[in-house]
């Protein structure tokens, strides 16, 4: 588990003593760009300085924090995992086809061992299974020429420009987790990462979410979710969030009817669609 908050809050020094005045700044967000617009204005108090420290959602829901999932969102690694399963079922004596594990996308490996185990009684323990697949997976990214998925990136920059805290609440091992992240050069623009493998039960259960809300040290209903998979969305919103859901179809068949929005593909998401 990560934890790295740096707050930085430029916005309410300026604005602290022109929020009881006459002239107000209001900051409006575009893409790559911040618009300046000078108003005559009544005094607006404290409602002013709270909406431009923060990004409306509706009402009185403001967003502080957007945590990703990380396969098949930041990366496109469910092929991968798909073929280091099946090559991990055949090196424990089983045959299955990648379309069998759609169901476990978005679980942690305990739990989707413990099932498979006892489904096609494996003689060998969880824990040899998970060594011997992680082993696989690990040297797999790092002799992979693989990238971040297309527009995860800009995002990145995107939300990091609002001063708006990031998370990751994967159900990957955080061994996996760092690997991913460092390979892409990403891991610094995030304040917490948080593996499914670290809570009491993992995706679809909010626990990781509600983790990682915690040690970003904000509300659930003031964060947005990116998720790719049915487990990952029951698990965001469970936890009281807002969700994108991305249709990723190498992520398998997955139902992501529960998301607030649904998108094909990175780059068209906006912030200010929620």
């Amino acid at each position: 588990m990560l934890l790295k908050r740096e707050l930085h809050n430029p916005i309410a020094f300026v604005l602290h003593p022109l929020a009881y005045g006459k002239i107000a700044i209001l900051l409006s967000f575009y893409p790559l760009a911040y618009e300046i617009r000078v108003l005559l204005a009544i005094p607006l108090h404290g409602k002013l300085t709270r909406f431009l420290n923060k990004f409306e959602l509706q009402g009185d829901e403001i967003l502080k924090a957007f945590i990703f999932d990380m396969d098949g969102v930041i990366i496109d690694s469910e092929p991968i995992h798909f073929d280091i399963d099946v090559k991990t079922m055949n090196f424990f004596g089983v045959t299955i086809s990648p379309h069998e594990l759609d169901e476990f996308v978005g679980m942690t490996n305990p739990e989707m061992w413990k099932i498979l185990k006892q489904k096609f009684n494996i003689s060998h323990s969880v824990s040899e299974i998970i060594e011997y697949q992680l082993s696989l997976k690990i040297e797999l990214i790092r002799s992979t020429e693989i990238g971040p998925i297309n527009g995860i990136y800009e995002l990145i920059l995107e939300l990091k420009k609002l001063n708006i805290l990031l998370g990751i609440a994967s159900s990957s091992p955080i061994k996996f987790i760092n690997e991913v992240l460092l390979k892409f050069k990403i891991l610094e623009y995030f304040d917490c990462i948080v593996s499914g493998e670290e809570v009491a039960k993992g995706k679809p259960e909010p626990d990781v979410y509600l983790e990682a809300a915690k040690l970003l040290g904000v509300d659930p209903s003031e964060c947005i979710v990116l998720e790719d998979s049915k487990n990952g969305i029951q698990s965001a919103k469970s936890a009281g969030m807002k969700c994108f859901g991305f249709i990723n179809q190498n992520s398998g068949n997955q139902d992501l009817s529960k998301a607030d929005i649904i998108v094909n593909s990175i780059r068209g998401i906006k912030v200010t669609d929620l």
